[in-house]
């Protein structure tokens, strides 16, 4: 349905500036120049995200790609982690768009990323304190980006069908991720934060708690289980 619902808008949008183009190209208009200008930026849109999955996907240095791994979960959801050659770093909240040819050939997908771990990220997670901010800065290096896909129907159906195919091995892959996208949201001044998620929403607040518990911060944590 979102590959569907993304390629109705697509087409939509072509049909439209075609539209408008030949009205004011037929009449001569002076709104032409405009239209000249939409089109570029929509050509230049395919070339900005190649750029950016080249970025964080490939070391030229090293010449390697990223490493897609799946692991089955209980409740029919895939954990997918990204092996990036390079350092990834966003604030919480953020999601990417994924890509895996061999799962949606030609199709992209929005997941809030669950879990991310950087090569310098071990400092904030020391048993030593840090002295400064700089202490808990990452480093560059390869990083790992987790995202919990719950199974419904079309490319998430078929991403954990191959991972149960498996049983309980990894399942190792070729792919890559754009972004990333959104974290615009800062809890750090709050005293208290309460998060709320349902299901695989979850993995929108894990994030937020990570920041909270390694960041200095003005959130004090507190741990209570509900039944």
């Amino acid at each position: 349905f979102y590959e569907t619902f993304l390629s109705l808008h697509r087409i939509g949008l072509a049909v439209a500036v075609s539209g408008v183009y030949f009205h004011l190209a037929k009449h001569a208009l002076p709104q032409l120049p405009w239209v000249y200008l939409v089109i570029i930026f929509l050509s230049l849109e395919p070339s900005i995200r190649i750029v950016r999955i080249l970025r964080y996907n490939f070391s030229w240095k090293e010449k390697k790609w990223t490493l897609v791994g799946l692991e089955r979960l209980p409740g029919e959801a895939t954990r997918v982690t990204f092996t990036l050659p390079h350092s990834w770093n966003a604030n919480p909240g953020s999601h990417v768009q994924i890509y895996m040819p061999r799962i949606a050939l030609m199709g992209s997908h929005p997941f809030s990323v669950a879990w991310s771990q950087s090569s310098g990220d071990a400092n904030a997670l020391a048993e030593k304190a840090p002295f400064s901010i700089d202490d808990l800065d990452s480093e560059s290096g390869p990083s790992t980006i987790s995202c919990v896909i719950r199974s419904r129907q079309g490319m998430t159906s078929s991403l954990y069908k191959l991972a149960a195919r498996y049983q309980d091995a990894q399942v190792h892959l070729w792919g890559a991720i754009e972004g990333p996208y959104g974290g615009y949201h800062s809890l750090d001044s709050y005293g208290t934060v309460v998060l709320f998620a349902g299901g695989v929403g979850i993995t929108h607040q894990l994030s937020f708690v990570r920041h909270l518990l390694t960041r200095t911060t003005a959130t004090l944590p507190l741990h209570r289980r509900f039944p």
